[in-house]
């Protein structure tokens, strides 16, 4: 059956693709998350100033 081994290779192809697409998809979300990791690791130094302020001003009793 000449079309078969057509179509075998027709739907490797498309499984090939879908996954590819899938890794493109997770490195392109590990990526965004590396990124947000660097960004919490050196601006915690000086978000935590203004994270004490708030914290000093909520523990404030209410006049």
């Amino acid at each position: 059956m000449p079309g078969t081994s057509g179509s075998r290779n027709l739907e490797h192809l498309r499984h090939s693709r879908r996954a590819q697409s899938v890794v493109e998809y997770m490195l392109g979300v590990s990526v965004v998350m590396i990124a947000i990791a660097l960004g919490f690791s050196l601006l915690g130094e000086s978000a935590k100033g203004v994270f004490q302020n708030v914290r000093t001003t909520v523990q404030q009793p209410y006049p």
